[in-house]
């Protein structure tokens, strides 16, 4: 029947979502995995506008009035019972057992972190979800015992994130973790120096925000140091450095304007994850960052191409809208 069609399109579209958002905690951490793992979706298959909606912003960070609610852990399990869930809930376990001393990641987040203390950096770490957050701070306590570590994420109230960034800023070596309730509102230029980028944003504007808070006027460094990490064999990182980062990068230089994800956000999710597949089914080899591996790149190419031409349409628009609104100085 066509309700019974209906049911099942919404259903697709909360699971195209939820696979979305359990590819980006599983990049972001194993803590960031689990939690997702094994929370439900919690998804009204009644309102299917309000799905889409809250996983396009949710997953590709784009609220654009908020972050307070954006770094929880996404749900991707169905109901309790389900095979799906019960599926999800093993390779939870699987994620647990990757947690410490067989995270990679978590580990050269160590070697840099000490050395820009070393460097008389006080670095900043961006974290996307709440429990990647505690993950690395806890991990960094631990390793760096002669330098204080704060966390701060969504769930706390806003003086309270602004009075823990001020106890912080009293340690001569410090390092601040954090999600992107930092990366606007609160300006952090008196007590840090130094922005990681510990998970890649969806969206090119979120490394602008958070770097903007440490960058500005006021900041006592002459020199302001980013540092962006990602997985040489993390796929997904891949294609969120070629598609999104990088293309975004190449626009601004190219034509001084910022712009925005195109207006076509699914295009986006589609990039990741049929670049993913892609991949998978053509090329079968280790993703190599460091010089491009050009089956990769072959995979990825036509929906880059899509993406590139989106782009770029956004981008000559965002210029002629500038243009046709430019105030010019009265001639006298």
């Amino acid at each position: 029947t066509l309700a019974d069609t209906s049911a099942d399109a919404q259903r697709h579209r909360i699971r195209w979502w939820s696979a979305l958002a359990l590819l980006r905690s599983i990049s972001s951490s194993p803590a960031a995995a689990v939690a997702t793992l094994r929370t439900r979706a919690g998804h009204d298959l009644g309102d299917a506008e309000a799905v889409e909606d809250e996983g396009r912003r949710a997953i590709l960070d784009l609220d654009d009035e908020s972050t307070d609610s954006l770094d929880v852990a996404p749900g991707a399990a169905d109901d309790d019972a389900s095979p799906h869930t019960r599926r999800l809930l093993e390779l939870a376990r699987d994620a647990e057992a990757l947690t410490g001393k067989h995270d990679r990641k978590l580990t050269r987040l160590t070697q840099l972190i000490d050395k820009l203390l070393a460097d008389g950096f006080a670095p900043i770490v961006f974290c996307r979800f709440i429990p990647t957050v505690a993950y690395v701070a806890d991990h960094l306590r631990k390793k760096l015992k002669d330098a204080a570590v704060a966390a701060v994420d969504g769930s706390l109230p806003p003086e309270d994130r602004e009075a823990r960034v001020a106890e912080l800023g009293a340690s001569a070596r410090r390092v601040l973790v954090c999600t992107d309730c930092l990366s606007e509102g609160i300006n952090l230029q008196d007590h840090m120096s130094a922005v990681v980028h510990y998970d890649l944003a969806w969206n090119p504007t979120r490394h602008e925000q958070r770097e903007g808070r440490v960058d500005r006027y006021g900041q006592a460094k002459e020199t302001v140091r980013t540092l962006t990490l990602y997985g040489r064999n993390n796929p997904v990182d891949g294609i969120v450095l070629e598609v999104l980062l990088r293309k975004h990068a190449a626009i601004q230089k190219q034509t001084g304007v910022t712009v925005p994800i195109p207006g076509d956000t699914e295009l986006v999710g589609r990039a990741i994850m049929q670049g993913l597949i892609l991949r998978k089914v053509e090329t079968g080899a280790q993703l190599s960052l460091g010089e491009a591996a050009p089956g990769f790149l072959a995979a990825v190419a036509p929906i880059q191409h899509e993406v590139n031409l989106a782009w770029e349409a956004a981008a000559e628009r965002e210029k002629k809208n500038r243009t046709l609104f430019a105030h010019h100085q009265l001639q006298k």
